[in-house]
């Protein structure tokens, strides 16, 4: 066997799969909420970070109102947290 016969692929051996309209168009939807999920995730991130930020710019005027703040951010991150990791447990599937 010449070696440039190894290294071409048998394409006849299988046959591709049969790809449906129905099916391209729920892998662009999959994708689509993919990037939404991502979007959502930065954006609650982009939240966290703004009430952790409030809460040490109040510490010295009203130190109340910052550690409130700086609970109600650690009770978010954490409950977060413990969704993700039950989320992910299950599979991955966002069925919780």
């Amino acid at each position: 066997m010449k070696e440039d016969e190894r290294m071409r692929p048998d394409f006849t051996a299988a046959s591709p799969p049969v790809l449906t309209r129905a099916m391209l168009e729920e892998e662009l939807e999959r994708r689509r909420l993919h990037g939404q999920t991502a979007l959502l995730a930065l954006a609650g991130s982009l939240l966290e970070g703004c009430f952790l930020l409030a809460a040490f710019l109040l510490w010295r005027d009203c130190p109340v109102l910052a550690a409130a703040c700086a609970a109600g951010t650690a009770g978010s991150l954490t409950g977060g947290g413990i969704l993700a990791v039950i989320c992910t447990a299950r599979g991955g599937e966002w069925t919780c």
